[in-house]
């Protein structure tokens, strides 16, 4: 099991926080290691089920909502789901979810089923 031999903050923003120091793998070596940290977030996969009278074109089938967001990082406005970050780490979630899914769409759901809970673990890069 990898452990931390020492560890310092290196950068803190309002988003996330960096820590940088040396881990001591299983093997027994130490070697360079960074961390990102952040609050998390949650994202929400709204399914909309047309009904009579909704408003809605009446041979729409179950459709998922998506959103179109710029993104910088990538020079791009992407389709996405609904999501957003946590303000802090015992932020509500199902209320989180909730926010972002208006704030994003306009659209309340009307129930909230948690499919999925991750640790997203990835090399610190972006895509070229």
């Amino acid at each position: 099991m990898a452990r931390w031999i020492d560890k310092k903050t290196v950068y803190e923003g309002s988003i996330l926080t960096v820590k940088s120091g040396r881990v001591q793998m299983g093997n027994g070596e130490a070697v360079p290691f960074d961390i990102v940290e952040h609050a998390g977030g949650v994202a929400i996969v709204p399914l909309l089920l047309p009904r009579p009278g909704d408003g809605l074109h009446p041979t729409l089938g179950p459709s998922v909502l998506l959103v179109q967001q710029q993104r910088v990082v990538v020079a791009e406005e992407l389709l996405e789901i609904s999501a957003g970050k946590r303000e802090a780490s015992d932020d509500d979630l199902v209320a989180r979810a909730q926010a972002e899914l208006e704030e994003e769409t306009g659209y309340r759901a009307g129930r909230l089923v948690q499919v999925l809970s991750l640790i997203h673990i990835s090399e610190p890069t972006r895509p070229y």
